[in-house]
């Protein structure tokens, strides 16, 4: 076996978490500060910065003051980083913790280190206290508004195997700890567990990272397939889930019916009562339309005051059931709060791909030729290309 020194392990660990505090502190400026990434940075830093206080020999002058710093600011790291965490989910600020478990690290290794000296049970108490801050940097990684990422689990995992490292490190000094036990003791626990440590601050720092880079990937795939005014879909995105029913469902003869749906007097209302008018109309009506549809149904914002819907397996009689819904659900209660009084009212039309064909450009057509009859007809209804002359 390869032998460990535990200094030059030390020495590495430390320059490491250093270059990583550098790395992440560097990816916030350029990527605009994304969130929990610069009190990772910092707990890095913290990190790094106490390996690098243990190295002095345990009998050189102040060396008893440098553990009692270097073990405080490794638990300020970990706090950091389930801080970070929280912050990264959005979640409020919780400095209480921190600072708590800050100064309990303190009074604990000054204890242990210079008002009663006990090597051993200074590292008793330090593994308590990073193993239970490793479990819950695990759970607030894990514990995610929705299902965690798969870069979310490798964070969480490797924080739950910083805690079992910590554990059973704890384990070991409970029940075969040698009396002489100190940190730079010929033992073979000592040198792995360093190594084990670099190990997984590495995993963490690099699954943290692809969170972020997961984050703002999602970030930038919603802001390309959404409209910017009201949240629905955007064209594109429309468009996208088109051809992703046509190349999954159409070879199973699947159908699919189309919505476009017109704001009738939308001009009027723009020039009667302002823009900020109709943009809380086109707003309101993408919210009430987006809670009235199904699951797998698409909401879309076409252009203008035009939104179009995509309602897979639904035949045309289903469909404009689905549209007169909505028509009378927007005449009854979809009204701008600046404006209670606006009359507000919608025209649709539906076409189905059994009755037009299966192209995009086929069921928009016969859906804007139905509109256009429903517009013409009195506005404020519903009509299927089916019913046409």
């Amino acid at each position: 076996m390869i032998p460990l020194d535990i200094r030059t392990m030390m020495v590495m660990t430390a320059l490491l978490a250093l270059m990583m505090a550098g790395q992440l502190l560097l990816a916030s400026i350029q990527q605009g500060n994304p969130r929990g990434l610069r009190l990772w940075a910092l707990a890095q830093a913290s990190i790094g910065l106490a390996f690098g206080l243990a190295l002095p020999e345990p009998r050189q002058p102040l060396a008893s003051w440098l553990i009692v710093g270097g073990s405080a600011l490794i638990v300020l790291g970990l706090a950091l980083q389930w801080q970070g965490l929280r912050s990264f989910y959005a979640r409020p600020y919780m400095w209480w913790p921190v600072l708590l478990s800050l100064g309990l690290a303190l009074l604990g290794n000054l204890w242990f280190a210079i008002l009663a000296p006990n090597v051993l049970y200074r590292a008793i108490f330090n593994s308590l206290l990073m193993g239970t801050w490793s479990l819950l940097c695990a759970h607030a990684a894990l514990r995610a508004p929705a299902p965690p990422s798969i870069a979310a689990r490798l964070t969480g995992a490797a924080f739950l195997g910083l805690a079992l490292l910590f554990f059973v490190r704890l384990l070991y000094l409970l029940t075969a700890a040698p009396p002489d036990y100190g940190l730079y003791a010929r033992i073979s626990l000592n040198p792995i567990m360093q190594f084990l440590l670099s190990v997984l601050q590495m995993i963490l720092v690099s699954s943290f990272m692809l969170m972020v880079h997961t984050r703002i990937t999602n970030d930038l795939n919603h802001l390309a397939s959404s409209d910017g005014l009201t949240g629905a879909r955007n064209r594109r995105s429309l468009e996208e889930r088109f051809a992703r029913w046509q190349t999954l469902e159409l070879r199973k003869g699947g159908i699919l019916s189309l919505l476009l749906i017109d704001i009738d007097h939308f001009k009027h209302v723009n020039d009667t009562y302002g823009h900020p008018a109709g943009d809380a109309v086109l707003c309101a009506i993408a919210r009430l339309g987006q809670t009235m549809l199904r699951k797998h149904d698409t909401f879309a914002r076409y252009g203008g005051e035009e939104f179009c819907v995509l309602l897979p397996a639904t035949n045309e009689t289903e469909a404009a059931s689905l549209a007169e819904r909505f028509r009378l659900a927007v005449a009854a209660c979809v009204h701008p709060n600046e404006n209670p009084a606006l009359p507000l009212t919608i025209s649709i039309g539906v076409a189905c791909s059994n009755e037009v064909g299966d192209e995009f450009s086929q069921l928009l057509q016969a859906a804007d030729d139905a509109l256009y009859h429903a517009k013409r007809n009195g506005r404020n209804r519903v009509v299927a290309f089916s019913s046409l002359p």
